[in-house]
């Protein structure tokens, strides 16, 4: 009746029952009860079987026999089978022990290519039974890699090693080598029938986004840019795939942050992605599309949820620019609010660092713009031309970095002031007494070089010039009254030039233009020495990195034996001393040049005594006061 609850068993002779069509151990019959409710169910039966007590006659042909433990021993040799004659006291008995060579279960494992961080997976290894049999195991793997620690170490060479069965039960810890179904064997050696077999399942998660090594996706991962900025960038590929027994259970989840990055099924167009979930069943790989949206850092994970360790991570920066750094004396720094007194024609080397720090660019960034071109974290910029000049970066943000440049260095000419001029009535001999220069400087930095470039924007040079009237009479204010006065002044002033000095009849302008001669002797001096002292001056440098500024650096290339001013104090000396071979003489061409001023007064002169009927000596002379510096030039080295 179907309403019944209670038991049933079963009994065999001439038979061993199963479970299962093939495989398996037999089922215990004696031991086993079928509920009612369990029924109707099929067991699986194999036959040949010969029951205890089975009698063979004398003459009967008694065929080989062979023997299958049904259950293992509880101590050694406790199994016996024994053959014994009926009406003689014959008999013989053989003894064995029935092994159970027994293995724990694993849970589905990791590829330990694809995720060589995962945890290990614990199998244990049991004791063979009964526990005091004392001879040896042997494991066997396809599929994974076993290792004696959860952690480090190196893989166990299985086929190199035994397990005493003293040594057991044993914990070993298995990575998942490939991707599928593999197997575990834990066997009797010499005894091959007497193994243990588990299945092994090797999962795999891998997600490959493109232009990141499989080795960099943790840190410092793949970096990209802001497509709400940069509008022309194409999308970044994500590329998702996994590996694993076929038909597994289970999902297949993708996530990321997004405030940060949005995901596309397409490498453009469309809509973006809130989640992507697939059955592991019946995946076969798959490409999405990636676009930063913000900058930040977002991870990509990809993973299974049938294995926690089957994680595939990649890290994502949507970078811009945190700062731009310069490189100084070799050493990276952090550029100013500005660059001022940037030399034209020298150059600046450059570098962008990405903001979150620690993550790369993405290809093709960053861009440089202003008098940079071209893209990549490093760039150095030659400065071309003078002005106010600009340096830009861009990836997601502009940072923007003024530089000054100065104008070309060329050659400067001194600027030779008006003479300072006095005169008076003294009776002492007119001067003509030269200034120290005064010289205007800049710098001009050279930032690669790390060096401070000293260069003249202004020198003046002059003179003061004294003239002393006492002792002479002038004609022209206070002319001649007679004709002996007359011919006394035209025959005093006519030998002026050969006399080389004034007389009693002499003008103001006369010795002023002597004095003027000489002031033209002293800056053709000047200028012939100042080319050289120039360039020299010009060579000077100091450090960059030393001084601060362009007025540190210009009082510091000013000072010292070989600083600037000792240059122009050089420049002076040589001047002096060339100078100083001049003639200043009778028949010296600063006399010709007084000579040529005072004619005008013998004319004058001339002209009254002929108005006067006097009569006077007549003419001028006309000296050469061509080629001021006719002396050999002193050497000079500055």
């Amino acid at each position: 009746m179907e309403s019944w609850h209670g038991q049933m068993q079963l009994e065999l002779t001439g038979a061993v029952a199963f479970w299962t069509p093939t495989g398996g151990v037999p089922i215990a019959l004696s031991s086993t009860f079928f509920a009612n409710d369990q029924l109707p169910r099929t067991i699986y039966l194999e036959g040949n079987v010969l029951d205890s007590g089975t009698q063979f006659y004398e003459g009967d042909y008694i065929p080989a026999m062979e023997v299958e433990g049904l259950t293992h021993s509880e101590s050694m040799r406790d199994a016996w089978i024994e053959v014994e004659a009926t009406g003689i006291p014959l008999s013989d008995r053989v003894t064995a022990t029935i092994l159970k060579a027994d293995i724990g279960t694993v849970v589905p494992l990791a590829n330990r290519t694809l995720h060589p961080d995962a945890a290990r997976e614990p199998l244990l290894l049991k004791q063979t039974l009964p526990a005091d049999w004392n001879g040896l195991m042997q494991l066997e793997l396809t599929g994974a890699v076993a290792f004696w620690t959860p952690t480090g170490g190196m893989p166990i060479v299985l086929s190199e090693t035994v397990f005493t069965n003293a040594q057991l039960p044993q914990t070993i810890y298995l990575e998942g080598d490939g991707c599928g179904v593999g197997e575990a064997s834990f066997s009797v050696v010499g005894l091959s029938d007497c193994v243990t077999n588990i299945p092994l399942q090797i999962f795999g998660a891998n997600a490959t986004l493109a232009g990141v090594a499989e080795a960099d996706e943790e840190s410092p991962g793949g970096s990209i840019a802001n497509r709400t900025v940069h509008t022309n960038v194409p999308r970044t590929m994500l590329t998702l795939e996994a590996c694993g027994p076929y038909g597994s259970p289970g999902n297949l989840i993708l996530t990321w942050d997004s405030s940060v990055v949005q995901i596309y099924a397409a490498p453009s167009g469309g809509t973006a992605l809130t989640q992507f979930v697939t059955p592991f069943h019946g995946f076969n790989g798959t490409n999405l599309y990636v676009e930063g949206i913000a900058p930040g850092t977002t991870t990509l994970s990809w993973s299974y949820s049938g294995q926690p360790n089957c994680t595939d991570n990649i890290q994502v920066s949507v970078v811009k620019v945190g700062t731009i750094q310069y490189k100084l004396n070799g050493i990276w720094t952090d550029v100013p609010a500005s660059f001022s007194d940037i030399g034209k024609d020298t150059s600046i080397t450059f570098r962008a660092l990405p903001s979150p720090a620690g993550a790369g660019w993405p290809a093709g960034f960053p861009q440089w713009g202003g008098d940079a071109t071209g893209s990549g974290p490093e760039k150095q910029v030659t400065f071309s031309t003078s002005g106010s000049r600009m340096v830009r970066v861009m990836c997601g943000n502009t940072i923007s970095v003024p530089v000054a440049v100065d104008a070309a260095n060329t050659a400067i000419t001194i600027t030779w002031d008006a003479a300072g001029y006095q005169s008076d009535s003294s009776t002492g001999a007119s001067t003509c007494v030269e200034r120290n220069y005064t010289v205007t400087y800049i710098a001009s930095a050279d930032i690669d070089a790390n060096k401070w470039l000293l260069r003249v924007s202004k020198i003046h040079g002059g003179v003061d010039i004294t003239v002393h009237t006492g002792g002479s009479r002038c004609p022209i204010a206070n002319p001649p009254t007679t004709e002996a006065e007359a011919v006394d002044a035209v025959t005093v002033m006519k030998g002026y030039y050969d006399r080389g000095s004034r007389g009693a009849w002499h003008t103001e302008a006369a010795s002023r233009a002597h004095e003027e001669y000489h002031y033209m002797e002293w800056s053709s001096i000047g200028d012939h020495y100042w080319p050289q002292t120039e360039a020299a001056i010009e060579s000077i440098t100091t450090t960059y990195h030393d001084h601060a500024t362009e007025a540190l650096a210009i009082a510091a290339m000013r000072c010292g034996a070989n600083g600037a001013d000792a240059k122009i104090a050089a420049h002076n000396a040589v001047c002096r001393t060339y100078w100083f071979t001049l003639g200043d003489s009778a028949g010296d061409r600063p006399y010709a040049a007084g000579q040529l001023s005072l004619n005008a007064a013998i004319i004058s002169v001339q002209n009254l005594a002929a108005a006067n009927g006097w009569v006077v000596p007549q003419g001028v002379d006309t000296p050469s006061t061509a080629d001021p510096c006719y002396q050999p030039w002193t050497a000079y080295d500055p």
